[in-house]
């Protein structure tokens, strides 16, 4: 809604423009449509113009023709036609020199304009033409989509520099949207600057792991093909950065990883990555994992992350069941949630000094009867593993959805309750 936007982003553009787009928005609103679409057109056009004044003259470009464009900017009579050969201005090689453009967008952004400008003429002087209200909304669409992201050609330079004061804590509110300067990064960027860019940016934000993540998902998510490649490879090129990025969203494996690399991933780092459990979920769901695997890989993660007391994470629904399916939790009771084990002293106190993987464990686990059979059977013998079972009794169990499924499958196969949760089931 352009309404909206333009309410939005008032501080980001030209007073004068400003000024035109609401009375545009007045035509429109009283469908007065000409006056409408020639309102807009010339909101853009000023606030371009008020652009490429305000900017710095691009490296290599003719300073004569840099004046002369400015002094057409400013004149009265000849502002208009001077923006727009600016905006259609494109890089063009002179005596063995690439002489750049005056802004840095897309040739297919250029033939846009050229678009605008016939259908603004077509407007003011042809009455015969059916001028509509979708006319006005496919430009206040493309203002939208465009117009913040339009700078004078600096290129990636210009936009590390843009990024860095946003960065910056005493110049920006943290509350600050990035999403017009991320709009910015196609068009000023080239594909094969993607990995100096995207070092400019990480020295800005070294210190702030999460936010860089939370960049680099962004900026994979919104690039076409080819730049989705390029920052792929410039997370994989470091380890430490690919571990972070994948533990913060593990179903990018599928992109990152190939199937000859998931096996030496999935059992050398995976079982030392937070959110190890979700991220074998996701290994799993690729379908790059080999089902004969699933017995080694899964033993592993589960082994060394009961070696090291690791919390493994916290697992979505979804995955929870894509585990339970590939036998994952079945691994877990068979080797360590068993009367055969718990019952051995060095086992239990292991146990009991275990609390942050044993407490991951069971608010993953699948409440099922193989579960329910195992707890009811560990925590009914003699030799337990006391802090566990305070665990369970005092907080694993006061979850109301947990306590009636857990009570109604022991009832229904007929476990016998462990007396320290007799409590529990009397509810």
């Amino acid at each position: 809604d352009f309404e909206i936007w333009l309410d939005a982003n008032k501080h980001l553009i030209n007073d004068d423009a400003v000024g035109l787009f609401e009375d545009s928005l007045r035509c429109y609103k009283n469908d007065i449509d000409r006056p409408a679409y020639l309102l807009a057109y010339q909101g853009m056009m000023v606030h371009i113009r008020e652009v490429i004044k305000a900017g710095n003259m691009p490296k290599d470009f003719p300073l004569e023709d840099w004046k002369r464009m400015q002094k057409g900017l400013n004149d009265i009579n000849s502002w208009d036609n001077t923006c727009f050969d600016a905006i259609v201005r494109q890089e063009k090689k002179k005596d063995d020199v690439v002489v750049p453009a005056v802004l840095c967008i897309s040739c297919d952004l250029r033939k846009e304009f050229e678009h605008w400008r016939s259908l603004r003429n077509v407007c003011a002087h042809y009455k015969e033409y059916c001028f509509v209200k979708a006319h006005t909304l496919t430009l206040y669409a493309f203002i939208i989509q465009h117009l913040l992201t339009i700078t004078v050609e600096g290129g990636m330079m210009t936009l590390l520099g843009e990024f860095e004061v946003f960065f910056d804590p005493n110049k920006t509110p943290p509350n600050k949207s990035w999403q017009p300067l991320m709009d910015k990064i196609p068009v000023m960027v080239r594909p094969d600057q993607i990995h100096t860019f995207l070092q400019g940016i990480r020295r800005m934000i070294v210190y702030r792991t999460e936010k860089l993540l939370l960049f680099l998902h962004e900026l994979y998510q919104k690039s076409k093909t080819d730049v989705k490649e390029l920052v792929a490879a410039y997370i994989k090129g470091d380890d430490d950065l690919t571990e972070a990025y994948i533990s913060e969203y593990p179903h990018s494996v599928a992109d990152l990883l190939t199937k000859d690399e998931v096996y030496g991933f999935a059992k050398q780092q995976v079982p030392y990555m937070r959110n190890s459990i979700s991220v074998m979920a996701a290994l799993v769901q690729t379908g790059m994992m080999e089902k004969e695997n699933y017995l080694e890989l899964f033993s592993n993660l589960i082994d060394t992350s009961y070696k090291h007391n690791n919390h493994i994470g916290d697992l979505m629904p979804e995955d929870m069941v894509i585990l339970s399916n590939a036998g994952f939790f079945s691994i877990i009771i068979q080797r360590y949630l068993n009367t055969d084990y718990m019952t051995d002293y060095s086992n239990y106190n292991k146990a009991n000094y275990s609390m942050p993987f044993w407490t991951s464990v069971f608010w993953n686990m699948p409440i099922d009867k193989d579960f329910v059979k195992a707890v009811c059977e560990v925590f009914g013998a003699s030799r337990k593993p006391l802090a566990l079972e305070n665990f369970i009794a005092d907080e694993y169990l006061k979850d109301e959805h947990i306590h009636e499924k857990f009570f109604e499958i022991a009832e229904k196969e007929g476990c016998e309750i462990p007396s320290s949760f007799q409590e529990e089931k009397d509810k």
